[in-house]
């Protein structure tokens, strides 16, 4: 049973930057025949081009400039924000890491768990690199902010988490059961490619947004460990001005490009390389799917879908193991059409036939 344009309806958090979640919202858009998308925040020119072309409907808070410039600013105002987004879909699919599925829905409500809000309840870890304004806001709001997400998730008729590490939260923070459907990327799906012909053949690809809590200090002291390596870092934020001062000669920042260089690189590199415990964990299956092995930490999302000495390799975080790691791959003959067949497995394929057969269960 397919589904009808007119009777999903999608709601994502925010819409200004590009990450996995907003990988997943563009796949399900897809799956649902480009279904309305009820966002808090839409900033077309920060996040994939793709959205420039769906019906994105923001918030109230959007209207505000600076804001959608820099997002975290508003945070402590998206609960009110989805208070005040009606859905009147038949099955509202929420795209959440903490707002989405706050909103408030006529039909039926599916909660699609990136993860529990970090900065509720990972609050050290994800506050650690924030401006002192935003901690202390965030955490004046914390109480009342906890007492929101709470009641909002309850609202859920199903929730679906991304990993069984993002399962097992959902059942300690919520105390409700969900299913694990692990998401998939477009980038995964054959496209086009375009040179980066200033960049040679390879290298150690990293790509994530320049962030505190991706932990890219360890990139740097790896790649001052293996000088003789050229690292590639594809992705903005704003930890770039730090990371870039302290970063050797070795590293290439590539910034923000677009998916047909970003196919390039993936083609290009000798692996692809992690540094942050993620919920799940995109880029490696991105690699994986042009036959790239990755180098993850050995933790979370990343168990459920990185198999060991067969698309990669795991290490522990510290910078000895994580380039004893990288040099292991760099010298071992990787079986690349295995790769690309264990990527297959978590193919958007797949993943549009969960989530179709969820929603449609609900109609």
């Amino acid at each position: 049973m397919s589904s009808e344009p007119d009777d999903v309806a999608i709601c994502h958090d925010y819409l200004t930057q590009r990450g996995g979640a907003e990988r997943v919202v563009l796949t399900l858009a897809e799956a649902f025949d480009r279904p309305p998308i009820h966002t808090a925040l839409f900033e077309p020119r920060g996040t994939y081009p793709e959205f420039a072309e769906l019906d994105v409907r923001p918030g109230p808070l959007d209207r505000i400039a600076a804001v959608r410039q820099h997002h975290r600013w508003s945070l402590p105002l998206m609960a009110w924000s989805f208070g005040r987004v009606v859905s009147d879909a038949d099955v509202t699919v929420c795209s959440s890491s903490g707002w989405a599925h706050g909103v408030s829905a006529t039909g039926r409500k599916v909660v699609y768990c990136h993860s529990p809000a970090r900065w509720l309840y990972r609050p050290d870890n994800y506050l650690e690199h924030f401006g002192q304004g935003a901690r202390l806001a965030l955490r004046g709001a914390r109480r009342w902010l906890l007492s929101w997400d709470q009641a909002a998730m309850q609202t859920a008729d199903v929730i679906v988490a991304n990993s069984t590490t993002i399962a097992h939260q959902v059942g300690e923070v919520y105390g409700r059961e969900c299913e694990v459907v692990p998401p998939s990327s477009p980038l995964m799906n054959p496209g086009p490619v375009e040179d980066v012909n200033d960049l040679a053949p390879n290298f150690v690809l990293c790509v994530s947004r320049l962030l505190g809590y991706k932990h890219l200090d360890l990139l740097i002291d790896v790649a001052r460990m293996l000088s003789h390596r050229q690292f590639v870092v594809v992705g903005d934020g704003p930890h770039e001005e730090h990371l870039v001062k302290n970063a050797p000669s070795n590293i290439r920042w590539m910034g923000v490009v677009d998916d047909a260089r970003l196919r390039w690189c993936y083609q290009n590199c000798d692996l692809l390389l992690s540094t942050s415990e993620e919920d799940f964990g995109l880029t490696p299956l991105e690699a994986a799917a042009y036959g790239r092995p990755s180098v993850v930490p050995r933790s979370r999302g990343y168990l459920d879908h990185v198999a060991e000495s067969v698309t990669g390799l795991f290490h522990d975080g510290s910078r000895e193991r994580c380039s004893e790691a990288i040099e292991e791959t760099m010298t071992r003959v990787w079986d690349t059409d295995q790769i690309v067949a264990q990527s297959r497995l978590f193919g958007s394929d797949v993943f549009v036939k969960q989530m179709q057969s969820i929603v449609d269960e609900l109609r």
